[in-house]
């Protein structure tokens, strides 16, 4: 009786939770949320006729919360009928993800892979783990770590979901759990020192990166972790511009940023936050340095990271490295 007790909602509360999962169903596409809350609001409506409260289902509220921002619907294919390849790939990717077995994924499906810049010509199918879908940006991503065969971990990479073709590899029971978890733990590591989805296509550095970003102390610098694989990403920019790199600078791993504390007169309503070791110049039109710590294969090859830089236009300066300041001048 306790259990059934604490594991109930109240009514309130379950409105409440039919609103966010209509939320989420109307503006993700998600048909598992519109499933549950279909179920939800059915069972609502019975306790309201039953209770003689149907003023309050009767009653349209507007909604407290709703998302601006344009998403695209998750994927399906369409149905057959009497076809088992008709499920749709977010149903396929899901069970999988749930069971941690691999699937299949064809290479000629996306651009990504066939792209990969390797000298052999990648297999047309690769086998993977599926970890996640992700919501970035408005599009939905799936994030995989390729199967290694004899080797501990694969290398880890976001795709997105759209133009995916995933088909399913086996029937037994998935992996471990365990490397399951360590490969979202790793994954989680890579996007905030990568600041987005662009984990690169060396597994060496994925795992030196994670191994030596895991070893180094909370909130300590980045000095000497991962060298090899970093690239210090400096740039020159007024006070009006850096109030706005702030909240972007917010994605970096905190470790990764440098910035310089504010002169008399500007400030950014919040605690200086990483604004130590660089020193800000009056002289300057453009005062404030910003130093941020990125992997190797980001500053080379990420258009996410280009486009946001490049949005400013001549309102930055980019200093290093040498060859996305060319790219930024141009």
């Amino acid at each position: 009786g306790y259990s059934l007790g604490t594991a109930l909602l109240s009514l309130p509360e379950l409105r409440e939770v039919k609103e966010l999962l209509q939320l989420q169903a109307q503006q993700l596409g998600d048909s598992q949320a519109t499933r549950i809350a279909g179920v939800l609001g059915e069972r609502l409506a019975t306790i309201d006729d039953r209770s003689g409260s149907s003023a309050v289902r009767q009653e349209e509220r507007a909604p407290r919360r709703r998302w601006i921002q344009p998403t695209k619907p998750l994927p399906a294919l369409p149905d057959t009928a009497g076809r088992r390849a008709s499920r749709s790939q977010v149903v396929l990717i899901e069970e999988a993800i749930a069971l941690r077995q691999r699937l299949l994924l064809s290479a000629a499906s996306n651009p990504a892979i066939r792209s990969s810049g390797r000298r052999r010509a990648a297999p047309q199918v690769q086998a993977v783990w599926p970890l996640q879908l992700l919501l970035h940006s408005g599009s939905w991503w799936l994030l995989l770590e390729h199967d290694a065969i004899g080797q501990p971990v694969g290398l880890l990479r976001c795709l997105p979901l759209a133009g995916l073709h995933m088909y399913p590899a086996e029937r037994g029971p998935g992996r471990e759990l365990q490397l399951h978890q360590q490969a979202l733990e790793r994954a989680g590591v890579l996007e905030r020192c990568c600041g987005g989805l662009w984990f690169g296509e060396q597994l060496a550095g994925q795992q030196a990166l994670c191994e030596q970003v895991s070893a180094a102390p909370s909130g300590g610098s980045w000095s000497g972790v991962a060298a090899e694989w970093l690239v210090p990403l400096r740039l020159r920019c007024s006070a009006a511009v850096l109030a706005a790199l702030r909240r972007d600078l917010d994605r970096f791993w905190p470790a990764a940023v440098r910035l310089a504390a504010a002169l008399p007169g500007d400030s950014w309503g919040r605690p200086q936050q990483g604004s130590a070791g660089l020193i800000a110049s009056a002289a300057s039109d453009l005062p404030y340095p910003v130093e941020v710590g990125l992997p190797l294969w980001v500053v080379s090859g990420d258009s996410e990271l280009r486009r946001w830089l490049f949005s400013y236009g001549a309102a930055i300066k980019i200093e290093a490295p040498a060859e996305l300041a060319a790219e930024h001048r141009r």
